[in-house]
């Protein structure tokens, strides 16, 4: 079996780290990574991931925007939009963009987990949270 492939968006080094190490604590490819919005599009065009964490609010172009335009030039590529902020604002925005789920920073271990573990059981991530 094929393993997943992730990339993993934060413009905070600490926070990148830490979800990349918990990604591949559970098994799975991290193929690339994003200090900034632009350069997560650039990353999900070439390197075809499965899944992109993307943190909401970053740099250049926000998480927001990046994921608009990925899901709309790569659907099959999944979004998982991390955010610090909760709430149904948020959460809204990140269905508005068609992200795929929507994780709030304080939730990120246990919310992750299970949707990487989803991912590699169904092959698709499903709907988490109010992001549909």
């Amino acid at each position: 079996m094929n393993t997943l492939r992730v990339i993993v968006a934060d413009d905070h080094d600490l926070v990148r780290s830490t979800v990349i190490s918990l990604i591949r604590s559970l098994g799975v490819d991290v193929v690339g990574e994003a200090t900034n919005g632009r350069e997560a599009i650039d990353s999900a065009r070439r390197l075809q991931p499965d899944l992109v964490v993307m943190d909401g609010n970053m740099p250049v172009t926000n998480g927001y925007e990046a994921t608009r335009t990925i899901k709309a030039t790569m659907p099959g590529v999944r979004v998982a939009i991390v955010s610090v902020s909760a709430g149904p604002v948020y959460e809204q925005q990140a269905a508005l963009v068609a992200a795929d789920a929507f994780i709030t920073k304080s939730s990120l271990k246990q919310s992750l987990c299970a949707l990487v573990q989803d991912l590699i059981q169904k092959r698709k991530i499903p709907v988490v949270g109010a992001a549909a």
